[in-house]
Order: structure tokens, then sequence, then C-alpha cells
């Protein structure tokens, strides 16, 4: 399950495009809250904001961080913009650059502050590069997200997200919505944040199973031994260094991704 309770819009687009992010706030989120206001206890909260520019953006984005408390959990964020023909990040309506590193840092406190029950959504040309640049060492910047692989036309986004959204507002579910939306059939894909740490579990697993990776990491420690201790590591010393080296990653990586709650 993947609960919603919140939906934003943020939209930052040129004067001659199309004001997708605003149609379908107008059309058919709010439309469709009025018709469904009545089918939940828990009240539906719908914002639309507009940036021109980085400093805009980031200011929503922050404001949305130190407000978050006030906002039922569950909240996605639906992002309106163009991005990086070098898919480094958003180009904004004044054609200002926001990397996916700037944008990152502030959906991590997002994503903290609301127990890991943050959900991206990205109209956006090359939105899926930004799962390039989630640095592992921090707490992940999302629970799940939306966003394409590739560059993305007006009539798609609102062809799949007009059905996204109507099935987000009555089913409250962002995985349902999804794939009752028959998204899985566009080119927006929907990943979840247990997938990324499956990946990255994997990845670290055949790293410590490289024997160039674990000869590296042996001359490292037995370097360490001598500086501090002026004598070589021992090979038991070595094996219980690097089996605690292994699981401790493993529980960094997990503490990261996996905190919060609907969390493994």
């Amino acid at each position: 399950m993947a609960p919603i309770n919140t939906i934003i819009v943020i939209e930052s687009l040129g004067l001659s495009d199309r004001k997708t992010g605003e149609e379908l706030y107008d059309d058919i989120i709010l439309r469709y809250k009025e018709l469904f206001s009545k089918t939940y206890n828990q009240p539906l909260i719908t914002r639309y904001f507009k940036a021109i520019g980085k400093k805009e953006l980031l200011g929503v984005l922050t404001s949305i961080a130190e407000q978050s408390y006030i906002y039922p959990k569950g909240i996605l964020i639906h992002l309106e913009t163009h991005g990086s023909d070098d898919k480094c990040g958003l180009v904004l309506s004044n054609e200002e650059l926001v990397s996916w590193p700037e944008l990152q840092e502030l959906l991590i406190q997002i994503n903290v502050k609301t127990d890991n029950q943050f959900y991206l959504c990205m109209a956006t040309c090359f939105g899926r590069y930004i799962h390039e640049t989630i640095d592992h060492n921090l707490q992940a910047p999302f629970c799940a997200y939306i966003s394409a692989s590739e560059i993305i036309s007006e009539s798609e986004i609102i062809e799949n997200f007009e059905p996204f959204f109507q099935e987000l507002i009555k089913t409250r579910d962002a995985i349902i919505a999804y794939k009752n939306s028959k998204s899985e059939e566009s080119n927006f894909y929907y990943k979840d944040i247990e997938v990324v740490y499956k990946e990255i579990l994997h990845k670290i697993r055949d790293d410590f199973e490289n024997p160039e990776y674990k000869k590296a990491f042996y001359h490292h420690t037995n370097s360490d031994f001598k500086r501090q201790f002026d004598n070589e590591v021992s090979e038991e010393e070595f094996e219980l260094i690097f089996k605690k080296a292994y699981n401790d990653r493993i529980n960094q990586i997990k503490n990261n991704f996996l905190f919060g709650k609907g969390r493994s």
C-alpha cells in the first residue's frame, strides 16, 4: 500500500508552455476531490504552487518541509517543470537550473519529517535520473517516485496523469492508482525505495565478494594497523574486521532507506 492524504502540485513552466500542472489541478484534482469528499474520514489536502525560478521552488519545498506537521502523512508532490538536456536536474520557467543534489537535500527533509511517507511525482523529461544521484550515506529522499527516463510531451502528461489523479483521489493509494490508470503502459515509471534498497544491497554484496575489493580493503586495514599499533593485522583479525564492515554497511543502508511507518 501507498496511502496518499495530501497532494501538492508545483509548476514552473515557460510563458508559451501549456500549463499542464494548473490544468490537472483545476480540472481533475479539485473536481475529483469535491466528488469524493465524503468517501473518506480523512480529508484530502490539496495545494497548488507556481514557482518562477530556483529561489521560489526551493522556498516552496523548504516551506513544505517546515510545515509538514500540518499535512496529513502520505504526501505526494507533483512537479511540472522541464528537465535539463544533460539529465542533471530541472529547468524552471526563468531557465534557471535546479540540480538533483540541490533538490535531494530538501526532499530528504520532507521524507524524514513525514516518517518516510513522501511520494515524488515528476512530469519532467529525464526525471528518472534523480535516482542516479541518491546518496546512499544519507536517508532516502522519498519512499517512492514516478518519473520518465526520456523526453515527454505535454499531451502525454495530460493523457497519463488525468487518469492517475482520478484513480488516486478515488483510491487514496499511489500504487493502486498507478496500476488502475494503466500508467505501467506509459513512459512514466513507479519505483519504490525498497526496490532501490535491494539494488544497493546487491551491489554491496558484489563488492564484498570481489577478490580485488577485498584485497584493497586488506591493504587499507593493514596500513591503519601499522600506523596505530606498529604491527600488521592478522588473518583472523582481518576476517572479523571485514565481516563487521559488511554488516555495518548493510545496517546503515537499511536504516537510511527503510525507516519509518510502513517500511520493513
